[in-house]
This record gives C-alpha cells, sequence and structure tokens, in this order.
C-alpha cells in the first residue's frame, strides 16, 4: 500500500532524495542553481589541477634515447650512488636506442670541417683513414664486474680503447677507474650523473662536465679532452662550452647496441657487416643483468685483426692524418 501511495504521487521508493532546507533535490545539484554552479566549477578546477600535474610530471621526466640507461637488475647510476644524483635516462640509459641517421645528421657530414652552428668546435663520429684504423669505445663505466672483464680481453689482444667515464661510477669504483688509466687506455668525459646534457643550462652543463673531471683527478690524476655527451644528444650551448673547456666532442658510427642485450653473434656479425676504415666503435663496459659485450669481443676482435684492421685509441684516429 505504501508503495502504490508512492507512485500515485510519482515518486519510486527506490529513488534517491535528498532534503536540502527540507526541500527534496537531485544529486548532484542542477547547473540552473547557485549551489550547483559552485558544484559544477569545483570540479572542473579540480580536473584542470589534475591534468596540469600530470603535463608537469612529463616534462620534468628525462627524455630517452641512446645509450645506457638502467637496464639492469644491478646498481645503476642511480641506485649506486649518492641520493642527489638524476635519474640517468633511458638510452642511456634504458629504452630507445640514439637513432645514428639523427645523430649524424646534427652533428658534421665531414670530420675535417666546422658543420652549420658555426661554432667552430667539430663533432666526431668517424675518421676515415688508408691505414684500417679504427677506435673501440666503452661507455657508461666503469663496471665492478665488466670492466676488469673487458680490460682482460683487450689485454690478450694488444688492444687500446677509449673509455668514457660517468663521474659517479668513478667515485663508487675508483679502484676499477685506475685499473683503466693503469693499463694505458684513453679515458674520456661522459658527464657526472649520466644527464642529457641538452637539456640543461650552461651552469649545469658545465657542472656536470667538471665534477667528472674531479671524480676522475682523484683516482688517476687524468685530465680528459674528449666528451661525449650522454645519448649524444647535442645543443648549441653544449658545443660552445665544450670548446670553452678545451673538449673535443665524440659520438660514434657504429652503434653494437649492446646496452638492449643484443645477442653477441649479432652484435659481432652487425659490426663486420659494417665496419669501415676510420669507425668508432660504441659499446658499453657497464651493462647490468649478463652484459653480452665481454662475449662479442671475444667473437669479433679476431676477425677484424684477420681483415686487416689496427685498433686505436679515438684521439689516435681523430689525430691521423
Amino acid at each position: 500500500m505504501a508503495n502504490q501511495t508512492h507512485k500515485q504521487n510519482g515518486l519510486d521508493p527506490t529513488d534517491q532524495v535528498h532534503k536540502v532546507g527540507g526541500t527534496p533535490s537531485a544529486y548532484p545539484p542542477a547547473w540552473g542553481s547557485a549551489g550547483g554552479r559552485i558544484f559544477w566549477l569545483t570540479l572542473a578546477l579540480f580536473f584542470l589541477c589534475l591534468v596540469a600535474l600530470a603535463l608537469w610530471l612529463l616534462v620534468r621526466t628525462p627524455a630517452s634515447t641512446g645509450e645506457q640507461g638502467n637496464r639492469s637488475g644491478e646498481p645503476s647510476v642511480t641506485e649506486a650512488m649518492p641520493a642527489h644524483a638524476d635519474a640517468p635516462s633511458t638510452e642511456a640509459m634504458a629504452g630507445e636506442a640514439v637513432d645514428p641517421d639523427a645523430v649524424r645528421a646534427a652533428a658534421v657530414s665531414a670530420t675535417e670541417t666546422e658543420d652549420s652552428a658555426g661554432d667552430g668546435n667539430i663533432v666526431y663520429y668517424r675518421h676515415r683513414n688508408d691505414r684500417m684504423e679504427i677506435a673501440l669505445s666503452f661507455d657508461d663505466g666503469p663496471h665492478p664486474r665488466y670492466t676488469p672483464e673487458i680490460l682482460s680481453i683487450l689485454a690478450e689482444y694488444g688492444i687500446n680503447a677509449t673509455f668514457f667515464m660517468v663521474g659517479e661510477n668513478v667515485m663508487y669504483y675508483p679502484e676499477v677507474a685506475a685499473a683503466v688509466i693503469a693499463a694505458g687506455h684513453e679515458v674520456g668525459n661522459h658527464s657526472f650523473s649520466h644527464r642529457r646534457l641538452s637539456g640543461l643550462s650552461e651552469w649545469e652543463i658545465r657542472s656536470e662536465i667538471t665534477r667528472c673531471e674531479e671524480a676522475l683527478a682523484n683516482v688517476g690524476e687524468c685530465r680528459p679532452h674528449l666528451l661525449r655527451p650522454p645519448e649524444g644528444s647535442m645543443s648549441a650551448t653544449l658545443r660552445r662550452l665544450s670548446g670553452q673547456m678545451d673538449y673535443r666532442l665524440v659520438l660514434w658510427d657504429i652503434d653494437t647496441r649492446d646496452w638492449a642485450h643484443t645477442p653477441p653473434a649479432v652484435i659481432s656479425q652487425q659490426i663486420l657487416d659494417k665496419v669501415q676504415a676510420g669507425d668508432i666503435i660504441l659499446m658499453h663496459d657497464y651493462i647490468g643483468r649478463d652484459s653480452p659485450t665481454p662475449e662479442a669481443l671475444r667473437l669479433v676482435i679476431p676477425e677484424l685483426l684477420q681483415r686487416g684492421y689496427h685498433f686505436v685509441t679515438v684521439s689516435e684516429l681523430i689525430d691521423g692524418a
């Protein structure tokens, strides 16, 4: 009977009815009322704040592109280093690789001329020669396990290479960095915390470079003169500063993608398929979780030597006639 009464009055007992000041009103309130306008405007403002926060977080996240990255289950630059360290970007440090074509488009097309930036600082990614010389380069180290293993392989074949070191890793593994220097290999600057230098201010770029210098000086009185920016990412400010700070900018001509855990046999074959005299080959001595790099070196070095190639440091390559 009560249900019939409600239905006769146009109300269903299952309807949710709210009392506002003793008067039934629907919820949420309609736009036409003063309370409704306040409610909907507040809700819209809340969602706008959420969108703004999401965009801010997106902008603050380091962009991805080329070399190392935290591709491991082992301590990465940020996991193993002081809390102030910035997260390595994901080429760097995980994520996508640097596109060699994009890198070359940004770099100079021939090492003997200046590029369109007009800053006078040449960017080297190869140096063609008729002496069958090539250069092996290793980024992101030192690593407590893989750097010594790579040093052992290079020593076995009497090869000198160039190691572009991250300052934080030098501080964390000073004895390994010292071993690289003691073995006679060339050392380059790869920034202090593997930040994407092209997105930093002039002061921040200078700090990344000098702090890496200081870390190296503490283990071997080594002052590098080669700079490889993380991810191969360039900017006009970086190019100008590198010249002012007596650095030559070095990229690469062959990216082995060892950081992506490419199988050793594939790495070796890719090098053999692409290599030409004057190439700078990019590899990494800091890779976690079963690095393929040592085994790839064991496969490719004998083949390259058999083809008549000679291994030199990057500086020896680009300073050669």
